[in-house]
């Protein structure tokens, strides 16, 4: 019985399941990893926000994330501050066990403002990153919005400029601790050094610290980077119709990197096809440089870079000339500067608040200049050593120590002739003579400051100690700056101090100079205030006055002496708009008198670069995530020359000689310049990379602008030289 009804239960028991629905099992959820990168970069994205349903999780340090995707539909969440939010279907997410998700720039906002750190105490430094610089800079070079900075004299066609009335040659261009002779080739202004290696540009226009000699002018400083990229990027340029660039870098290890780069230019290669000869005075510039930079980044915040590049700018012109020997009637200039440098930077921090950078560098500059049938060549080998020691006491006291030992050589090497006041004279069929020389020069420096605070007041004593060995004269200069910190809005700045400069190789030599000249020596007076008008807004007023005794001037019997004063005084106003994603510019103007007085017997006059008033205004909006406009107003009181109101022709040489006296030097000024530059950026991104078409148009104007003054062959009739058309450019970059 008992096994009747247990055959009846499972009986039971098997009729009912069969009418119950069928069960499925519990499905197992899809394990994916997915990796955030950045789109048109492919740089990872690190805490990006992972979110399914309310389950959140955050990308880690690779931009990693592993996921559990459940059963049927939905979507993925990614996003991350700057970028758009991305939206993955589920289904697709199955379909693999490993996904890269691309997250697009997000659309510039105008909230968030990037503050800049604070730098060594320096009254007139002002320093701008290279993202701000690339994005109102023109032609996107960093280093060339020097240019747009109040205290900054420019030709109205040129690539030096002047600073506070000091020439080119009168300040320092530095890059890191690298001394370099320039910064800028011939074409566009461009800087020796491409943007992709730059991270700061540091300016001071005076009342710098005693770390700096040899200049009466100011410093310029372009900041290498020193973060380690975390993937390997190669990029190309394509300029119309200046120049070609070529750029990689990657990480060698997670710590250090190595970065190249070759730029050429193209102009000189059809630009002769396209000016005729006869369209007056044709000039052909052309340059190459190259780079190698080997980073090394410390745990301990220390670092080692290695830099080593090739510069090379030259420059050909060919007008009418009566004179020429060629049988076209063509006389023809070729200046030719290269340099190359080698150096090493150690930055090490030694504990107890101890730290020192060492910097040696060797560096070899040559140059070759041909004037119709006269030659002059000369080449310059360097080699010196920067130590700087520095102990920092609290975060903002400090004390510096340093000592810049050099050694050079310079060799000249002359094919001209030797002007007499014979008026039988002929310049194109006197005999040359050949001059060759070498001179040796040894310097050393030190120095000391301090930055010592008192409450709200910083304090900065300094002191640089040298000896020059070709003149045989040792000197000092001590130098003060003060700050202010009246509140957090608002800072007293001011600064005195003396700046030394050594005559120049030839200007002290036997053969070619005067070899009793002296140092010239000025003395930099720096009032100022910076205010900071909420986040966005800040300005900068200063004024300066500054006076340079000893100037080194032309002498009729001694070739130079010490014999020039040259004053310069003037008010800067900086107006800035901090950098945001959206808008950032800034406005500056200065106004300024420069005058020189070459000796006793002579009236102070206009110097070359005294230009009154200067006005720069730039700007930059970004109109989406991948559109950039932007562009600059350039204005200055036109420069000085000098006229030529009389000549007298000469019988025995059959032609008209110019005559000028002393009075008559720098007493014109050509009509105030102005210059619109406009440029248009958009970027074209896909997964791993980019291309960017950049295009505008430099040299626009309201009127035809004068660049220079010319006269017809008896020096009866002055006329402009204003043939310098508007210059369009498209650039096209790409991204790897």
């Amino acid at each position: 019985m008992v096994s009747v009804l247990r055959y009846l239960h499972i009986f039971l028991i098997s009729m009912f399941a069969t009418l119950l629905p069928a069960q499925t099992p519990e499905p197992i959820g899809h394990e994916v990893e997915i990796q955030v990168r950045t789109k048109g970069k492919g740089s990872i994205v690190k805490r990006a926000e992972v979110q399914i349903g309310t389950s959140v999780q955050y990308t880690d340090s690779e931009g990693k994330a592993r996921l559990t995707i459940p059963a049927g539909p939905g979507k993925l969440a990614v996003s991350r501050h700057g970028f758009e939010q991305r939206l993955i279907d589920f289904d697709e997410l199955r379909q693999k066990p490993r996904f890269e998700v691309f997250l697009f720039p997000g659309e510039p906002g105008d909230n968030e403002v990037f503050i800049r750190g604070v730098k060594r105490p320096s009254a007139s430094r002002k320093t701008i990153s290279a993202n701000e610089a690339a994005r109102v800079a023109p032609g996107g070079d960093p280093v060339q919005v020097t240019k747009l900075l109040p205290g900054v004299q420019t030709n109205s066609f040129g690539t030096d400029i002047a600073v506070r009335g000091s020439g080119p040659e009168d300040s320092l261009y530095y890059i890191d601790h690298f001394e370099v002779p320039g910064i800028f080739h011939f074409i566009a202004g461009l800087s020796v050094m491409p943007d992709q290696l730059i991270s700061d540009v540091e300016f001071a226009a005076g009342g710098f610290g005693p770390e700096y000699g040899e200049a009466t002018g100011g410093v310029i400083v372009i900041k290498t980077k020193t973060e380690i990229p975390e993937e390997s990027k190669s990029e190309f340029r394509v300029n119309i119709p200046f120049y070609s660039s070529l750029f990689h870098e990657r990480p060698v290890t997670t710590n250090k990197s190595l970065a190249l780069s070759f730029r050429r230019s193209y102009l000189e290669l059809f630009l002769p096809y396209i000016l005729p000869k006869d369209n007056g005075p044709t000039v052909v510039p052309y340059f190459t440089d190259a780079h190698v930079l080997y980073t090394d980044k410390r745990d301990d915040g220390g670092h080692l870079k290695v830099l080593a590049l090739g510069v090379s700018d030259g420059l050909k012109l060919g007008f009418d000339y009566e004179e020429a020997a060629s049988d076209d009637g063509r006389g023809d200039i070729s200046l030719l500067t290269d340099y190359a440098s080698l150096g090493a930077e150690k930055l090490q921090p030694m504990g107890q608040g101890w730290s020192y950078s060492l910097t040696p560098q060797v560096y070899y500059q040559r140059s070759r200049n041909t004037f119709f049938t006269d030659r002059v060549d000369w080449d310059y080998y360097r080699a010196r050593l920067h130590y700087e020691l520095t102990k920092k006491r609290s975060t903002k006291e400090f004390i510096y120590l340093g000592i810049e030992p050099g050694y050079g050589e310079f060799q000249a090497n002359i094919s001209a002739p030797v002007e007499t006041d014979d008026p039988m004279f002929d310049y194109e069929d006197a005999p040359r003579e050949e001059l060759k020389q070498k001179f040796i020069s040894k310097d050393v420096a030190t120095w000391i400051s301090f930055d010592q605070q008192f409450s709200k007041l910083i304090v900065t004593p300094g002191v640089r100690g040298f000896y020059n060995d070709q003149i045989k004269k040792t000197g000092v200069d001590p130098r003060l700056n003060l700050r202010y910190e009246a509140s957090a809005a608002q800072t007293f700045k001011g600064a005195v101090g003396q700046y030394s400069k050594s005559p120049g190789p030839a200007e002290a030599s036997k053969s070619f100079g005067n070899p009793d000249v002296d140092f010239e020596k000025a003395m930099h007076y720096v009032l100022g205030v910076e205010s900071r008008w909420l986040d966005r807004w800040e300005t900068d007023v200063e004024l300066y006055y500054k006076r340079i005794r000893d100037a080194i001037f032309p002498d009729a019997e001694k070739r130079y002496e010490n014999s020039g004063i040259i004053l310069s005084r003037g008010v800067e106003l900086f107006v800035r708009r901090n950098l945001t994603e959206k808008a950032f510019g800034w406005v500056s103007y200065t106004y300024s008198q420069t005058e020189e007085k070459p000796n006793n017997d002579e009236d102070f006059r206009a110097a070359d670069f005294d230009q009154s008033h200067v006005v720069n205004l730039a700007l930059s909006y970004r109109l989406t995530a991948t559109w950039d406009l932007g562009g600059r107003f350039k204005y200055h009181t036109g420069d000085t020359y000098t006229p030529i109101d009389d000549a007298v022709y000469n019988a025995n040489l059959d032609k008209y000689q110019p005559r000028t006296t002393d009075e008559d030097a720098n007493s014109r000024r050509l009509p105030p310049f102005h210059q619109i530059d406009l440029f248009l950026t958009k970027d074209f991104l896909y997964n791993h990379w980019k291309m960017a078409l950049r295009g505008g148009v430099n040299y626009l104007s309201f009127r035809k602008q004068v660049y220079a003054k010319r006269y017809n062959y008896d020096y009866s009739k002055e006329e402009d030289i204003n043939d310098i058309p508007p210059i369009p450019f498209i650039e096209l970059r790409g991204e790897i």
